[in-house]
């Protein structure tokens, strides 16, 4: 055994706990990757171990499916580029070289990525844009709905004065009507025919 002999191995249990995945997922990730060259250090069940460099793999081979949206063939593609010669070097075992054409998908898929990581940046400066925007426009939306409440309620008091107003000049007028009826209802027979 190599030097990493002391590394500490986690289990798939471990794994898709730590990567939040299900071990059906991670149990898949690991087929693809292992159908294009990436090895597994296994256990005398043959039940895979993961060392530091496997979840450094794996954490990035989440990120492509997850974020990236790329197939798990592109992405295994891409994990087995992207670490052959650095993370598996000292813990893994070697990852065979991808021919010229996977090395030229590779670089595309990199290109792509790089887009979209630069689209996705762009999109949550918009979306944050986007959320200042609405918070002015519902804060003016706020302010003149609280105007237009002030405005309803000043002329619905005017209006209650006005009815108000009303009610009184008729009551004043009703009192001015029977104070002329009575005064003339009670004068004599001779002074309503007199007209004293």
């Amino acid at each position: 055994m190599t030097d990493n002999s002391f590394e500490k191995a986690y289990t798939a249990i471990d794994m898709s706990d730590l990567l939040d995945i299900g071990k059906s997922t991670l149990r898949k990730w690991c087929l693809s990757l292992e159908e294009n060259g990436y090895q597994f250090t296994k256990d005398k069940h043959q039940r895979r171990l993961f060392v530091d460099n496997d979840v450094v793999a794996l954490k990035h081979f989440k990120q492509l499916v997850k974020i990236g949206n790329m197939s798990l063939q592109s992405a295994s593609y891409t994990i087995i580029s992207r670490f052959h010669s650095d993370a598996f070097a000292s813990g893994t075992p070697s990852v065979p070289e991808a021919d010229e054409n996977q090395q030229r998908s590779l670089e595309r898929s990199h290109e792509v990525i790089n887009q979209l990581v630069t689209r996705l940046d762009e999109q949550d400066k918009f979306i944050e844009e986007q959320r200042e925007f609405n918070r002015e426009l519902i804060k003016k939306l706020d302010n003149y709905e609280n105007a237009l409440d002030q405005r309803l309620k000043e002329r619905d008091k005017k209006l209650m004065d006005t009815l108000n107003q009303l009610q009184e000049t008729k009551k004043v007028e009703q009192a001015k009507k029977e104070n002329k009826i009575e005064p003339e209802a009670k004068k004599g027979f001779f002074s309503r025919l007199f007209r004293l």
